[in-house]
């Protein structure tokens, strides 16, 4: 990226205390994306195709709940007492890029109770409790596997914060 290689010689230019004028200098604008946010028809499209997936439960967490992929991952069985889950940890990366168990999440507001009814309370009654974790799979694995079934399914490969968007829609 142009910009990048930019950044690098004007640092290093600069460690090295050469002073050139780079003010006339134009980089391209970063052209922001828009997220690419399902319907309401992809969104029953997608609740279909991860029934009976190692991504069910995380996928309709996010759909229908819209939570962070964060706190997703690191949603327990204890946090769920049949009708409320307990949002209160996230699961994130740490400085040596790896997955760490946090206590807390994003931001006070975050940490709350939500009723569970509907299709998730279905898919979390009947779910096989193997881990501690209700999604005991990587954030970054989950997001994989969802890419790889939209991709077979024809969807476009929407991101777990996609879905978050999809269920404030």
């Amino acid at each position: 990226c142009v910009k990048g290689q930019y950044g690098l010689v004007t640092a290093s230019l600069r460690q090295n205390k050469i002073d050139l004028y780079f003010k006339s200098v134009l980089l391209p604008r970063i052209q922001k994306k828009e997220p690419v946010i399902p319907t309401e028809e992809q969104i029953g499209q997608i609740l279909r195709m991860i029934e009976g997936t190692s991504v069910e439960l995380p996928v309709t967490i996010a759909v229908v709940l819209g939570l962070r992929q964060s706190e997703i991952a690191a949603l327990k069985w204890s946090d769920y007492d049949g009708s409320m889950l307990d949002i209160h940890a996230a699961v994130v990366l740490n400085k040596e890029n790896r997955y760490i168990y946090k206590n807390s999440t994003k931001s006070a507001a975050s940490t709350r109770k939500i009723e569970v009814d509907g299709i998730l309370k279905d898919r979390l009654d009947r779910a096989e409790r193997k881990s501690e974790f209700i999604s005991p799979m990587l954030p970054s694995s989950v997001l994989r596997k969802f890419n790889h079934l939209c991709d077979i399914n024809g969807l476009p490969r929407f991101t777990m914060h996609a879905q978050r968007h999809g269920n404030a829609s």
